[in-house]
């Protein structure tokens, strides 16, 4: 029995079956003597060329014939130069003028050679079942280009892929090959992750380098980065994680550069030598100062406080201003400070610098004895500083009896009372803070807001806060006014003068209610007031700077800055950016403070029982402000002390394993 021999698509190549039995799908036979049924929507080509299939396996030896004679045929086929001939005229080519274009002579094998030459050249050609459409030229030269740029890429996957794996041998002298910038930043990026699928290219390169599939981790890229010198080995990932700008971009430094050199015209001058800034020695971003006015006859005090006023030089929608919502707040990291704002403008035009003009918001306020605001006026005025002093300055002038600081203390301890009084928690946890010093040392910077310096500055600013808070109600302009409600089931207030203790602050914390952002006021119970907002922080913080402007247009008379909506999803946005910033910031505290606990090896802790949990101990290291956790079976009551010696720390997985040595007490 005679039967044509067809062709079909296999695994991207072309097969040569005889057709047994006609139909849909068609019965075949392949050239290894196999029977199958194929889809008829699968032929691509009927040859015309019959065979006998009475015996399947010489019609099986006959077709594996045909199909090696028409392979070798096409292997003369110059698929380039028929491309050539047929890309200008366009349409479909047949077979056969395909093949009349190759060979003198046109049949069946001819054809099949054809198919076979071109069917693999889809660079080239688009197959249909009339023949081979060539493509145009335009549409070539993009395709050539394409895999031009795959090549290359491939090569320099290849590169970079040795040149890490030398440098994870230890090979000092190797230089980067070009385009390695992108996956060193791919491979931080990775190292910042959670493992993704299987078959990334960040996976790809390490398999390179020469690691193992299941060795190809985000820690293992991490390592790696840091042997090529990319990464430090103090590198805070988290940075990456969450997408945070170090640098500001170009275009940014030029407009606040041109805008730090805006004059400041058309407002009140003070200049007083009285006029007292008091912050860290490190701080640049000087936000605030404090001046006392007078002593009043009814025995309080007249005092002013100065905020800076970067809105001057940044107004809505500023590039500066765009730029500081997309950063939320200034990120404090013990290794670097991160700004929010240009520096030109943080810590110079628009920072309360000593002795330098400067635009500012001065909140006037007349405190009577008992603490209670009496009267209030704020301005927007151009104040010069008279004096810069550190914490420590403070209390050593304190200590010395300097008249106008201790003047000013007592008006800060009087406000402070006043607060108690309305149910205020007083009790602060000390701030013990890594700074990396000369020679990459770790010192503990250690503040304390209970401190008489720490009260006296912010006491000063939660008045001013208060004051901000309460000019907006009045104006009845939005602002975001911090909100907490008072606990169903309050812990009995600490006296005044108590000291930090560890076990109370920690129940307190977890019995108040959370803090809510409103654009309506309402009593922030926590610190005993009646309304509040932030805005003594305008070049640290974005949702300060916010409120500032709405701030400007209460006591101005004029429009909002921004309506309730928009400042809504604004104060929203830069909240969830001040949430990322501080799990960057405690992770980069937590590591450092563990490589400094590294050197205290041999050292005995002292540590306060929070909370037992899952055969685990909740507490925190006295000496450092410091919580974690101790496996323990035995159940210490809260509050109980206990000695503790350091059995392992592993800083980069925020580690530390501690043993119990004994009792404190």
């Amino acid at each position: 029995m005679q039967n044509q021999i067809v062709e079909y698509r296999e695994h991207g190549k072309v097969a040569a079956a005889v057709v047994i039995v006609e139909g849909d799908p068609i019965m075949v036979l392949t050239e290894r003597g196999r029977e199958l049924r194929l889809p008829a929507g699968r032929v691509v080509h009927r040859t015309g060329y019959l065979i006998d299939t009475s015996d399947k396996r010489a019609a099986a030896d006959e077709l594996e014939k045909y199909s090696k004679a028409a392979s070798k045929l096409a292997e003369t086929i110059d698929p380039e130069q028929l491309w050539e001939k047929t890309c200008e005229p366009g349409g479909t080519n047949s077979l056969d003028f395909l093949a009349g274009l190759s060979f003198d002579k046109v049949g069946p094998t001819e054809r099949s050679a054809i198919l076979r030459a071109l069917a693999a050249r889809r660079d080239l050609f688009k197959q249909s079942r009339a023949g081979f459409l060539a493509k145009p030229r335009e549409q070539v030269e993009k395709i050539r280009k394409e895999a031009q740029e795959r090549a290359l890429e491939e090569t320099r996957r290849i590169n970079f892929a040795k040149w890490l794996k030398k440098k994870s041998a230890g090979a000092d002298d190797e230089i980067a090959p070009d385009g390695s910038e992108q996956y060193l930043d791919m491979l931080a990026d990775f190292a910042a992750s959670t493992l993704p699928a299987a078959a990334s290219l960040e996976q790809d390169l390490l398999l390179r380098a020469g690691l193992e599939p299941d060795e190809a981790t985000p820690t293992a890229a991490f390592s790696l980065l840091v042997k090529a010198g990319f990464l430090s080995e103090d590198e805070n990932l988290l940075l990456r994680k969450y997408a945070r700008r170090v640098e500001f971009p170009r275009e940014v430094e030029e407009t606040a550069k041109q805008a730090a050199s805006t004059q400041v015209k058309g407002r009140r001058k003070i200049f007083d030598k009285s006029i007292m800034s008091i912050d860290d020695p490190e701080t640049s971003e000087i936000d605030d100062a404090i001046q006392l006015q007078d002593r009043k006859s009814h025995g309080g005090w007249s005092v002013a406080i100065y905020i800076a006023d970067p809105d001057y030089f940044v107004p809505r929608d500023h590039p500066v201003d765009i730029e500081a919502t997309k950063r939320g707040a200034t990120l404090y990291l013990p290794d670097r400070k991160i700004q929010m704002l240009p520096p030109i403008l943080a810590d110079n035009a628009a920072s309360l610098v000593k002795g330098e003009e400067r635009p500012a918001l001065a909140f006037f306020l007349e405190i009577t004895q008992e603490g209670e605001i009496i009267s209030s006026r704020i301005e927007q005025v151009l104040v010069k500083v008279g004096k810069r002093l550190t914490f420590d300055q403070v209390e050593t002038l304190l200590a010395g009896k300097d008249q106008k600081l201790n003047e000013l203390l007592a008006c800060a301890d009087a406000l402070r009372r006043r607060r108690y009084n309305n149910g205020a928690y007083l009790l602060t946890r000390p701030d013990i803070v890594p700074r990396i010093g000369p020679e990459n040392k770790i010192r503990l910077k250690r503040y304390s807001a209970a401190s008489a310096s720490g009260r006296l500055v912010a006491e000063l600013m939660i008045a001013a806060n208060r004051t901000a808070a309460r000019a907006c109600e009045d104006a009845a302009v939005p602002a975001p006014f911090r909100i907490q409600p008072s606990s169903p089931s309050p812990l009995p207030q600490p006296p005044i003068d108590a000291q930090y203790d560890p076990l109370f602050l920690y129940n307190l914390l977890r019995n108040l209610e959370r803090t809510q952002i409103k654009m309506e006021s309402g009593p922030h119970a926590g610190l005993g007031v009646d309304s509040y907002i932030q805005v003594t922080s305008p070049l640290r913080r974005y949702t300060d700077l916010l409120g500032h402007r709405q701030l400007k247009a209460a006591i101005s008379g004029t429009k909002p800055v921004y309506s309730a909506e928009e400042l809504e999803l604004l104060v929203g946005q830069s909240e969830r950016l001040v949430s990322e910033g501080r799990i960057i910031e405690g992770w980069s505290r937590d590591y450092y403070m563990l490589k400094y606990l590294c050197t205290l090896a041999d050292k005995t802790l002292s540590a306060v029982v929070l909370r037992w949990f899952n055969a685990r101990l909740l507490v925190e290291l006295e000496d450092y402000s410091f919580r974690t956790t101790v496996k323990c079976d035995r159940k210490y009551p809260p509050g109980k002390r206990l000695l503790l010696k350091i059995v392992k720390i592993e800083p980069r997985e925020n580690r530390l394993d501690l043993e119990i040595i004994e009792q404190a007490d």
